[in-house]
């Protein structure tokens, strides 16, 4: 491998990849990421649009945070989304305009905005 490449094999990373957005990253991979982001939105494109939102989540916020996490709801452009403590929430909210970027590349201007419920919180969405 070249010096300064940022191919990864195991755990020999000469540098490591640095996301620029929900599907790319710098150098020769952001073709290929490109790639999977459009037969990722190709697929969405397909589904109900109410439930798009829930089915992008794990691919914007990532592993991590979408095993500690769960979408409640989508209603009038808002994402609600469980959160296990406040912690989480805080600092969720301060990711909010991240994904929602990210939504938006993936969804279109669907999602205006996410909101972060404690367990237990309701959406306020009852009786639509």
């Amino acid at each position: 491998m070249r010096p300064g490449s940022s191919w990864c094999y195991a755990s020999r990373c000469p540098r490591p990849l640095v996301l620029k957005s929900a599907f790319q990253v710098e150098d020769g991979v952001e073709s290929a990421a490109s790639g999977l982001a459009k037969i990722f939105r190709d697929l969405l494109a397909r589904v109900d649009p109410a439930e798009a939102p829930a089915l992008a989540w794990p691919a914007v916020c990532g592993t991590a945070v979408a095993h500690r996490t769960r979408v409640l709801d989508f209603a009038e452009g808002v994402l609600y989304v469980e959160v296990p403590d406040r912690g989480w929430k805080t600092q969720l909210m301060d990711l909010a305009p991240r994904y929602v970027a990210a939504l938006a590349e993936i969804l279109g201007p669907r999602v205006l905005r996410i909101q972060f419920l404690l367990p237990g919180e309701n959406t306020g969405q009852q009786g639509r």
